[in-house]
């Protein structure tokens, strides 16, 4: 495929788009809506993108035939180590923080950033990189505002790159020191790539790989390009890693690692993992959600435990322990406080 039939394509709008185009106001698309219906919410609105579910998908939306132009990204066979996406127009993402690398790039227009504490306007060629567990929202107004998202598996990077001698050392630091932070600080590196040509041919030659795979490509011609596209951006003016101190992102990585991990969490192993007293911890997670932590991880379990129930023949008491249910009188009496009715008759009902 050659680059003048991608740019010809770039502008076209997809049915979705339209959609957003002409009805502002419209709901949450059905990806959030899965994710809602999963637990995967919470008390503030922010939604979390587990590592795992976004391959799924990803695995998922591969094995189907495009319907359009830029179907065939989703449904090239190159998104399996890392997923490239083009971000939908006319459309203001909800808050989301992710459980794995990211890197934004804009390959025309402008993309607007929106983190807990500030606003980060991106212009053409710029590109941004961020860690594992960053809260962001993203928002493209215009037709001509053309966003497209590397998300990495956290051990693709570790694999491929890390014994890359051209791989400068700035890259590596940017994307090896947070991976295993216990804190999950909220960290980022935004590149300017100004009127630089070669960024953009590099985007355009790894677009033309997804969408028409060369026969004698494959992932070490993709590798090759990834490497190119990183050490491109190394040479651009950045500015330099930003870490949030205030009170709703110091949480953001223990809602992060609560979230994943609700099941087995408990106030100590916080305290352990992120160094708060955990009386500390269960004042300051209060103060932020409005709930106490109690509450917030009965709510998770009682989501996980619903979607289970509905959608599974599982027995009643095999989910209380996939939940790590541990008090079933005090589960089951809050459960009929929520619905009016036990579990079995919920099944029955819905």
């Amino acid at each position: 495929m050659k680059k003048e039939e991608i740019r010809k394509h770039l502008y076209e709008l997809s049915p979705s788009e339209i959609q957003y185009r002409d009805h502002p106001d419209h709901p949450l698309n059905s990806f959030y809506l899965l994710l809602e219906e999963m637990g995967l919410k919470d008390e503030n609105g922010v939604f979390v993108m587990p590592e795992k579910l976004i391959l799924e998908v990803g695995e998922k939306r591969g094995s189907r035939a495009p319907a359009t132009f830029w179907g065939k990204l989703d449904s090239s066979i190159h998104q399996k180590s890392f997923l490239l996406k083009k971000a939908s127009r006319f459309y203001r993402e909800p808050f989301m923080y992710a459980d794995f690398v990211a890197i934004r790039y804009v390959y025309s227009g402008e993309c607007i950033i929106y983190t807990p504490n500030r606003k980060l306007v991106l212009k053409e060629n710029d590109a941004i990189l961020m860690n594992c567990g960053f809260i962001v929202s993203q928002h493209l107004k215009n037709e001509n505002d053309i966003v497209f998202t590397f998300l990495f598996k956290r051990d693709y990077i570790a694999d491929r790159l890390k014994n890359n001698k051209l791989i400068s050392s700035e890259i590596t630091q940017a994307f090896f020191d947070y991976i295993n932070r216990k804190d999950s600080l909220q960290l980022y590196r935004l590149y300017h790539g100004n009127d630089s040509i070669e960024i953009r041919d590099t985007m355009d030659a790894i677009l033309c790989e997804f969408l028409d795979p060369l026969p004698y490509g494959g992932d070490i011609l993709l590798d090759s390009l990834m490497n190119v596209f990183l050490i491109q951006l190394t040479n651009c003016e950045s500015e330099n890693d930003f870490e949030y101190k205030e009170d709703a992102s110091r949480i953001a990585g223990m809602l992060n690692y609560i979230n994943l991990n609700y099941r087995d969490v408990d106030l100590n192993i916080l305290s352990d993992r992120f160094g708060y007293n955990s009386k500390y911890i269960s004042r300051f997670f209060k103060k932020l959600t409005g709930v106490s932590f109690k509450d917030y991880i009965f709510k998770k379990k009682l989501n996980s435990f619903c979607n289970t129930l509905l959608n599974s023949d599982m027995p009643i008491r095999d989910i209380l322990l996939q939940e790590n249910i541990s008090s079933e009188s005090y589960f089951f009496n809050r459960f009929k406080e929520i619905y009016g009715c036990s579990p079995a008759e919920y099944r029955k009902l819905h």
